[in-house]
């Protein structure tokens, strides 16, 4: 895929981040005019409608994508990437995955996403993952997943020893985190589960799934949340295990939810026949100790800074927000109604196998998968998540037993009769240790800074480039080496601008980066002698805009340069001293 393709995309989120539409959907369509036959035009829309959130349009677009290139790995990885997020057309996915797993079998995002299809087995699932993680062992999702698995299976050490690897990996992962912070609450490892998700609330404080499941887990702290969630855990036990039994018996042939509400009644009665009316004060208990929890909970939160008031405020500003979202969408809809010219048919699965066999030289696609499979398991090396045994320290769990005496305390109580509950004094939660925030700080600023470099190393040979060529007077015919295709154009109409003769000699002063965590550098580039300077915008290794004060009369363009000298006087880097 060329690279102009990755500046156009991130053009289009940037548009789109700044609310403007009609220039992100401008993008798109000025490739369509100019390659009507060709795929990334038809792509880039898609993506424009994915980043817009509206799946029908998505489908519409990544199918006129797909018909102009069904084999392209790129846009089987992109299509089938759009239609996970959206969760739309899971058959039409599948069919994506396993065609992009017939043509490229090292894929490990085509291996993970074929894990996730609910029409596979479990050992399909598991051993599609096994490969995912083989292929690309440091990608904490795959090995989140994997650990995920594990747990659902009830295989708690291989379960925890991939949840430490997905932690090694990326200990910013707030999606991870959340759900490792449930299944150690699910496991009744309390500590462990509020120290992740306190982690995942510092990293994500206005995620409302996490503050949902902050709310349940964090007030584990006490002791009586604990027991009362025992005695829940007890008496679902005591509902549940008659209806599963029967279930299994019958064979899945009686309705589960029917069955849970007739057991729930057949055991009421009977306790009715035991207690008479005491159960009915029993009930009453029960239910004022799930107030009285409730009340401890809630008080827990409001110590932790959980108040109401924030949360009305959030769920105001959200509902505000998905208000907003929507008019737009409709305003948008309204616009514009366009839909692709169907140009050809999508290929069948036959005629797909047909055309592999061509390319392939031989027509038995079989054979060719099983030979690729055969040569990736000779070759296949010592997984590199094998070769770390590394333990994390989890704090010591809470002591069993006080929770286990209050359970037995509340159900003798609801026996005899009903007695106030001791409620204890709440500590404030303890912050996170100091060695855990520093440690952490220190991560993110290294993956900042390397993530810097790598685009500023990326950028520069273009730059480079581009200086030489106006030396040597090469330009015109070396500049698509180093000029994206879409601002060619301005550099050959304005090739006997003063400007580039002046830059002949430049060199490059400092440079910076784009704010908004686009792969953008802007290189500063003056030539003392005759006091010009001058500021090149370089994108995917490519240069893709001249800023300077002689380069354009526009106002716009003249506002965009002071804009970016401000910034690379601010924040910009000695270049010298960043290239050492």
């Amino acid at each position: 895929m060329e690279e102009s393709f990755i500046s156009k995309v991130n053009l289009i989120k940037s548009y789109i981040q700044n609310g403007e539409i009609d220039q992100s959907r401008e993008q798109a369509r000025e490739v369509i005019r100019k390659q009507p036959e060709d795929y990334p035009g038809y792509l880039l829309m898609a993506y424009h409608y994915y980043t817009l959130k509206q799946p029908d349009d998505v489908v519409v677009w990544i199918n006129e994508a797909l018909r102009r290139a069904p084999e392209d790995e790129e846009v089987l990885t992109l299509a089938v990437l759009m239609y996970d997020d959206l969760r739309i057309e899971e058959s039409k996915r599948k069919e994506l995955i396993e065609t992009g797993l017939r043509l490229y079998p090292q894929s490990h995002y085509l291996h993970s996403q074929y894990a996730r299809l609910s029409s596979i087995t479990q050992e399909q699932g598991l051993a599609a993952l096994q490969e995912a993680i083989r292929l690309h062992p440091q990608n904490d999702d795959y090995l989140k997943d994997y650990s995920m698995a594990m747990f659902n299976l009830g295989n708690w050490k291989e379960s925890e020893k991939y949840e430490q690897l997905a932690l090694q990996a990326n200990p910013e992962n707030s999606k991870n985190l959340l759900d490792f912070a449930w299944a150690a609450y699910e496991r009744k490892k309390y500590k462990k589960a509020q120290m992740l998700i306190e982690e995942a609330m510092r990293l994500e404080p206005n995620d409302p799934t996490i503050r949902e499941y902050y709310k349940k887990i964090y007030p584990t702290k006490n002791v009586f949340i604990r027991a009362k969630r025992e005695m829940m855990l007890t008496l679902q036990k005591i509902w549940i295990a008659p209806v599963q039994l029967i279930v299994k018996l019958s064979k899945d042939k009686i309705s589960l939810r029917l069955l849970a509400v007739i057991v729930l009644l057949l055991e009421l009665a009977g306790s009715y026949a035991l207690l008479g009316n005491n159960l009915f004060i029993i009930m009453g208990a029960f239910f004022l100790v799930l107030f009285i929890c409730s009340k401890i909970a809630k008080s827990i939160l409001i110590k932790a800074g959980f108040t109401e008031s924030e949360e009305a405020a959030m769920q105001k500003k959200t509902k505000a927000t998905q208000k907003t979202a929507l008019k737009e969408m409709r305003k948008e809809l309204e616009k514009n109604q366009e839909q692709p010219v169907q140009t050809q048919a999508a290929l069948s699965s036959n005629e797909l196998e047909v055309k592999l066999s061509q390319i392939w030289g031989s027509a038995d696609i079989g054979a060719i998968k099983e030979k690729t499979v055969m040569k990736d398991a000779v070759l296949q090396p010592e997984p590199a998540i094998q070769k770390k045994e590394t333990t994390m320290d989890w704090p010591k769990e809470y002591r069993k037993w006080p929770a286990y005496c209050l359970m037995l305390g509340i159900v003798l109580s609801f026996m005899i009769r009903f007695i106030p509950a001791m409620i204890d004094d709440y500590n404030r939660p303890e912050p996170v240790s100091p060695e855990m925030k520093e440690s952490i700080t220190m991560v993110q600023e290294q993956q900042k800074q390397d993530k810097d470099m790598a685009i500023i190393k990326e950028n520069t040979p273009a730059v480079t480039h581009f200086t030489q060529s106006l030396k040597d007077g090469s330009l015109i015919d070396t500049m698509e080496q180093f000029v994206a295709k879409d601002y060619e154009p301005a550099l050959q109409e304005n090739i006997n601008h003063p400007l580039l003769k002046q830059l002949a000699n430049a060199k490059i002063d400092k440079v910076s980066n784009q704010k908004l965590g686009l792969a953008i550098s802007y290189f500063l580039l003056i030539n003392e002698e005759e006091n010009v300077q001058a500021i090149v915008q370089a994108a995917g290794g490519q240069i893709t805009h001249l800023y300077s004060e002689t380069w354009s009369q526009s106002t716009k363009e003249k506002e965009n340069y002071q804009k970016l000298m401000n910034q690379i006087e601010v924040e910009g880097k000695d270049f010298k001293e960043t290239v050492e």
